[in-house]
């Protein structure tokens, strides 16, 4: 009810006869269309406005303008499951792209900013990936001899 009396407030205020020319109108949060994500380091209730997706709780705050909107990916998506992946990607492609995951508990979310914070850092340092080489010789750098005759007798089982 604070909200709405905020609103009728704010409509009263941008009705006096200074504010005319700016053609104001108040953009009300559909609060029943909200979902929960994880665009930053928590989880937090993403709530779609007529022209916006925001999250106004915790910051960094989320404002995203539906008009900067050039795609927006969806994954894990089917019929009875809560839960999604959510990629925004912008028609300004110099900005970053923003994803929310959502979560269940706060344990997998932590563990998701970890592995965030691991692929920032090999950004930077370039892919990690030897150039020259092919998958076979990748594959052998990463297997240990075990695993490699581990599979190598799986598949002169299977044969």
């Amino acid at each position: 009810m604070e909200f709405q009396s905020f609103v009728s407030w704010v409509n009263d205020l941008w009705g006096q006869p200074q504010f005319n020319g700016f053609d104001l109108e108040f953009d009300q949060p559909l609060r029943e269309l909200g979902f929960h994500g994880v665009p930053h380091k928590s989880s937090v209730f993403i709530v779609p406005t007529s022209t916006c997706l925001i999250e106004l709780v915790e910051t960094p705050l989320l404002i995203v303008t539906l008009s900067e909107i050039e795609i927006i990916n969806l994954e894990r998506v089917g019929l009875g499951q809560k839960n999604f992946d959510m990629t925004i990607v912008f028609k300004d492609f110099k900005r970053d792209v923003p994803e929310s995951e959502s979560e269940d508990d706060d344990s997998d979310s932590e563990s998701l900013v970890e592995s965030d914070d691991e692929e920032e850092e090999d950004s930077e340092e370039g892919s990690g990936e030897e150039e020259g080489k092919t998958w076979e010789e990748l594959e052998k750098g990463d297997d240990s001899k075990e695993e490699r005759k581990r599979r190598k007798m799986k598949a002169v089982g299977k044969s």
